[in-house]
């Protein structure tokens, strides 16, 4: 069995100009060493990128995107009940270099999935031209910044066609977990460079999802990025350059199919990955 990668994009190696700009201003502007894939996908549509981002970037720097994030983060993490120790992850071979590779991944996208939910939701509203005027929008000065940014270097994003049929296979069964499994999250890509790892996230995921935790956080955080997406998208300009039909059609399947898929999905996922961690000792 194989998984086709159903999305096209522009990776962070392959960018030049004008993209490779773009993407560092994301990366900088977010506080992560990463690109997310709803990004580099939009990248691959005319003129996608650089509508979407020059929409929202205002809201990013105003604070205004981080203090929703960080509100619909308290609302759909939960605690694992099975703690993956530090004598656990030594065992099956990860040393701290491993680990801490692993917790910039992990970090990276904690910070990164809750923030794109709430804003590419504010983004889909002003397409579909949903926009309410009966919430108070947020001024530059009314939030702040809150969160600190990852410090770290991604490892290697990998393909699908690079990984051993074994962990191939690992990474299809763990993305089924949640549902939603058009898009291939690029996280799963990341940690299929310790196979060893993922194999222990299966095991503590499949519970989760078992007793309907992930399903309900999912449909919460789903909820919130809606309410959200309301009071963000009455500061994005209505005096952008506009993009093509043909590209705004694009824009607004993609924007949805990544909402309500696999950064619908990871926002609470990651989260839960996190609390099942003691690297403390």
């Amino acid at each position: 069995m194989s998984l086709k990668e159903p999305v096209i994009a522009i990776t962070e190696r392959e960018a030049q100009g004008p993209v490779a700009d773009l993407y560092k201003d994301i990366r900088s502007t977010l506080g992560v060493p990463v690109v997310n894939l709803i990004w580099r996908h939009l990248a691959t549509i005319p003129g996608s990128l650089e509508w979407c981002w020059t929409s929202l970037k205002p809201s990013y720097e105003s604070g205004a995107v981080d203090a929703e994030a960080s509100i619909l983060k308290t609302r759909v993490s939960v605690s694992a009940d099975n703690i993956l120790s530090k004598f656990c992850l030594e065992s099956v071979g990860l040393s701290n270099d491993d680990l801490n590779s692993i917790k910039v991944v992990l970090n990276s996208y904690y910070r990164s999935n809750a923030m794109n939910l709430v804003s590419l939701s504010a983004l889909v509203m002003k397409l579909n031209g949903s926009v309410q005027t009966n919430e108070t929008p947020f001024s530059k000065t009314s939030a702040a910044r809150i969160s600190n940014s990852i410090e770290g270097q991604m490892p290697y994003l990998m393909p699908l066609d690079d990984m051993p049929t074994h962990v191939r296979d690992l990474v299809i069964a763990i993305n089924k977990i949640g549902g939603r499994e058009e898009i291939l999250p690029s996280m799963y890509r990341h940690l299929a460079n310790w196979p060893a790892f993922l194999s222990l996230l299966y095991s503590i995921l499949i519970p989760y999802e078992k007793e309907g935790l992930l399903e309900r956080n999912i449909i919460l955080g789903l909820d919130h990025a809606r309410v959200s997406g309301v009071k963000l998208s009455q500061n994005i300009p209505d005096n952008l350059a506009v993009m093509s039909a043909d590209s705004q059609s694009q824009t607004r399947s993609a924007l949805e199919r990544f909402v309500n898929g696999p950064i619908g999905k990871m926002t609470p996922i990651v989260p839960f990955i996190l609390s099942s961690m003691d690297v403390s000792g």
